[in-house]
């Protein structure tokens, strides 16, 4: 049996009466068993962070990187944020071999991150690829997610598949002294 994935996950389901045959059409004796079908998880990932800040303060939040090839060519990272409660300042903490042609802009809440290698060798991004700079404005916490169009490719442009968690900024727990 031949499938197309497309999105999702299905049941696959053998109703009484199915069969196998050889050429011949003489019934071929097997155990059917009921199974799924679904996108596998990918043990490569993109992590970006969940971090902890005080409203009109800097927050730097890190996308780390996990068991990516040695090879990764060019980089699209597209992250949703709420501009109320986040502002972007930049980013900086470049993985070294990401630094010289890295571009980060944000426009109506929408980060858009971009780089190519332009020795086309190859780069190992695992660790900690960048860290974004925002200020938080509070307000409690703020999904920062990944959204269409990112994406992750070797050096000959091949995608390399990977799991993309997303993360967030949350009010830092007050501390001090209260009186009575």
């Amino acid at each position: 049996m031949k499938f197309m994935y497309l999105t999702g996950y299905c049941d696959l389901t053998f109703n009484y009466g199915t069969e196998f045959a050889e050429p011949d059409l003489t019934i071929v004796n097997v155990e059917l068993i009921n199974g799924s079908l679904g996108q596998a998880v990918s043990t490569t990932t993109a992590d970006i962070g969940e971090v902890l800040g005080n409203p009109g303060a800097e927050v730097l939040v890190p996308i780390d990187m996990t068991l990516f090839p040695l090879d990764v060519g060019a980089l699209t990272l597209n992250i949703n944020f709420d501009e109320v409660a986040l502002t972007f300042i930049g980013v900086q903490d470049v993985n070294p071999g990401c630094a010289g042609n890295l571009i980060a802009n944000a426009t109506g809440g929408l980060l858009t991150i971009g780089w190519f290698d332009n020795t086309l060798t190859g780069v190992d991004i695992n660790g900690t690829l960048l860290n974004m700079i925002f200020v938080y404005n509070g307000g409690g916490p703020t999904p920062l997610t990944f959204t269409a169009g990112t994406e992750i490719a070797d050096v000959t442009a091949t995608t390399i598949a990977a799991s993309y968690y997303d993360g967030e900024v949350d009010m830092a727990a007050a501390t001090g002294q209260i009186v009575i």
